[in-house]
């Protein structure tokens, strides 16, 4: 099965929704996670997240505030990291 943005886009909003975020907080795939509380120790958990799920890790000189700033950007990384690993 392949895999495109808009699937790990929703997967992270899921993963978000559940396990990181309140109940009551409004995002999109476009809302900066420190906008709604996400911090170092939550970025962990999302890049964690990405390795058991998508089996890809973002490289550490990826992981700068650009990358970081929503899901979106999340998603367009492991997104080209899964489509140049093909």
């Amino acid at each position: 099965m392949s895999t495109n943005k808009q699937i790990i886009e929703q997967e992270l909003l899921d993963f978000l929704g559940r396990h990181l975020l309140a109940k009551n907080i409004e995002y999109d795939i476009d809302t900066e996670l420190s906008s709604v509380g996400i911090d170092s120790l939550s970025t962990v958990e999302i890049l964690l997240f990405i390795e058991r799920r998508f089996g890809v890790m973002i490289p550490d000189e990826q992981l700068d505030r650009q990358t970081l700033l929503s899901i979106s950007t999340i998603a367009q990384s492991v997104y080209s990291m899964l489509t140049n690993k093909q």
